[in-house]
Parts: C-alpha cells; sequence; structure tokens
C-alpha cells in the first residue's frame, strides 16, 4: 500500500512537473469562423498595427504568426496557428505565454480565474470580432478555370507593401490616365494589375500598373511609362467585390483553391477593376477580377 502511494506521488509530481515546466504556453484560446487562411493571416496583421499595446511581430508562414503584446509590466507572447478544414472554414488557435509570470501563471490557471485567463479571452474576442466584421465587407466568388486574353499596355512599374497596393494605383492614375490622353493613345479596356513579385512573408509587392491600349505606331515615349503585350494564357480566376485595399483577399482564395484542386500555379495575380474608387458608393458593389496564371507545364488541352 505504502509503495502505492509512493508510485502515485510520484506519477502525480511528474505530471505536475511537465504541466508547469514544458507545456510551451500558459494558456491557449480558440475559435472556429468562416473563411480561409490568407484572411486570417491579413488580419492579425491588420489588428497588429491598431493595437496600442504591440511591440512586435513575425509570420513563421502564412499559418503560423508571432506576436508580442505588453500590459503593463507583463509582456505576452502570443502564437497564432491557423488550420484550414476546408475551402470556407478555418480554425484559429493562439497559445499564450506570460514571459515574466509564466510558472505562477500555470500553478493559477488550475484554479481557473486568472488575470492571463480574462486578458486572453478578451484579446481574443476584440478579434474575433473585428475578423467577423472585416469578413462581411467583401465578397469572393466564381472560381473557375479561363483563358485569360492577351492584351498590349501601357504601364508603370511600382513597388511597395500589400496593404498600399490601392494608394499606388489611386497616386499614379492620374499621371498614367493623363499622359495617354495628351498623347492620344487610344484606351483599350478597364486597368489592371500585374504583380512581377509578391513577398508573402514581407508582405511587399512590385508590380506594374497598367492600361490597355491600342497599338500604334506613333506611341510616346516617357523615361517611367512602357508598353508591352502578354499573350494568351490559361488562368484561374475569381470574382471579388469590396474595398480594393483588400483585394488581395481574393489572391490567397485562388491559392488555396489550386491547391485543393491540386493545380499548379504562378504566384504572381493579374487584377483587373472595373470601379473608380472616387465615385464611392457601395463598397460591395465595387468589382475585380483576379487571375491566377497556371503553370505552362499544367494546362490540359
Amino acid at each position: 500500500m505504502k509503495k502505492r502511494t509512493t508510485l502515485l506521488i510520484g506519477i502525480i509530481t511528474l505530471v505536475v512537473i511537465g504541466y508547469l515546466l514544458l507545456k510551451p504556453q500558459d494558456y491557449r484560446v480558440g475559435f472556429t469562423v468562416n473563411t480561409f487562411a490568407g484572411t486570417i493571416n491579413q488580419s492579425i496583421k491588420s489588428w497588429h498595427r491598431d493595437h496600442k499595446t504591440a511591440i512586435d511581430i513575425s509570420q513563421r508562414s502564412l499559418y503560423e504568426i508571432d506576436q508580442t503584446l505588453q500590459f503593463n509590466d507583463s509582456i505576452h507572447r502570443y502564437h497564432w496557428k491557423i488550420i484550414s478544414k476546408n475551402d470556407s472554414v478555418s480554425r484559429v488557435e493562439v497559445d499564450i505565454l506570460d514571459a515574466k509570470n509564466s510558472i505562477a501563471n500555470r500553478l493559477a490557471v488550475l484554479t481557473g480565474n486568472t488575470p492571463i485567463i480574462n486578458r486572453s479571452k478578451k484579446e481574443v474576442s476584440d478579434f474575433a470580432k473585428k475578423l467577423n466584421e472585416h469578413i462581411q465587407s467583401f465578397r469572393v466568388h466564381s472560381f473557375e478555370e479561363v483563358e485569360l486574353p492577351g492584351t498590349y499596355y501601357a504601364y508603370l512599374t511600382i513597388k511597395g507593401s500589400l496593404r498600399g497596393k490601392a494608394r499606388g494605383m489611386m497616386q499614379n492614375l492620374p499621371f498614367l490616365s493623363g499622359f495617354l490622353f495628351e498623347n492620344q493613345v487610344d484606351l483599350n479596356g478597364s486597368p489592371f494589375i500585374e504583380i512581377l513579385d509578391w513577398d508573402q512573408t514581407k508582405d511587399s509587392i512590385t508590380y506594374n500598373f497598367c492600361y490597355p491600349v491600342l497599338r500604334s505606331e506613333r506611341l510616346p515615349i516617357h523615361p517611367e511609362v512602357k508598353f508591352k503585350r502578354f499573350f494568351d494564357k490559361r488562368a484561374l480566376k475569381v470574382e471579388y467585390n469590396g474595398n480594393y485595399i483588400s483585394s488581395d483577399r481574393a489572391w490567397y482564395a485562388l491559392l488555396d483553391y489550386a491547391k485543393t484542386n491540386d493545380i499548379s500555379v504562378v504566384p504572381t495575380p493579374i487584377e483587373y477593376f472595373y470601379n473608380n474608387p472616387n465615385m464611392g458608393g457601395n463598397e460591395l458593389s465595387w468589382k475585380a477580377e483576379i487571375f491566377l496564371p497556371i503553370k505552362e507545364d499544367e494546362v490540359k488541352f
């Protein structure tokens, strides 16, 4: 009997030591949401930028983000994990660690009522609320595989952040359209952007801001405005409705669609825009068509 008691005490001691020293987090919070990983990833970063106590954030991958927040004298480390359940449902889990008071928190968590539990629930609940509001502000729909028609176009090359894409377009639209008008270049369609490079870790992009034009022997020469053609190409297509600031949500949706359907694509989206944001109106009525080129060796005829 004494040996059994000693063995039981030993097992309990090992479990407690393991809980206190080996568990990677003090507390875990999670929720399920009807959207895809890219929207959650970008929403976490946006929430971080707006958070008054935010210190640092870094991305391990599209599905894992490390974040540091400070609350008074406590430093909380959030490890976000995004788990895709299917095309439209994701599970978000947040492992939270108090860098200064971890052992004390783990002991107190056993009682079910500690500052880290209350704070964690509040912070993650606040994020989930903002995420759901954001999800209601746009739509991504009508996935299909299409032939993207080639076109001849004028363009400016721009580098910047993913978040600043719409601003870069608006800043350069008067110059590019004005230059083409003044030089009597005939337009031949809606403006579009052609992504040249997309760094998903740093959220930076290099892209051409373009206007389709009719080819002519008298096209003007300018050090910044160039002309070229891209030819017909097979691509995945989706329609996006919402503020163009967030149109990259459709990029991530296309990547998810390609992965689910085992289609090899080139991560350089092409976006056509059909509304002028300066005219205002209901953003959900704004339309963009986004194309993701299919790798040539994947095209089937």
